[in-house]
C-alpha cells in the first residue's frame, strides 16, 4: 500500500499480534497505543506473526 498520510486523527491500539512501520522504523507489539495526527506519514507495514488492530479515526475540529 506505500506510505499513507491522512487529513483526519487516527488512534490505534493492538489488542494481539505485532507490526513494523517501515516508515517510521518502529515496531509494535500487543497493548500498545499509537496515535497519529492529521498530516503524519506512516507504513507501509508487515507483520511475521499476525496483528489484531483497533483503529478510530476522527476529523480536524474546523475553526
Amino acid at each position: 500500500m506505500g506510505v499513507q498520510c491522512h487529513d483526519f486523527w487516527e488512534e490505534v491500539y493492538i489488542p494481539e499480534g505485532s507490526f513494523a512501520d517501515l516508515t517510521l522504523g518502529r515496531t509494535f507489539s500487543a497493548g500498545m497505543y499509537a496515535c497519529r495526527p492529521p498530516g503524519m506519514p506512516h507504513g507501509p507495514w508487515r507483520t511475521d506473526d499476525g496483528v489484531v488492530t483497533f483503529e478510530v479515526r476522527y476529523p480536524t475540529r474546523q475553526p
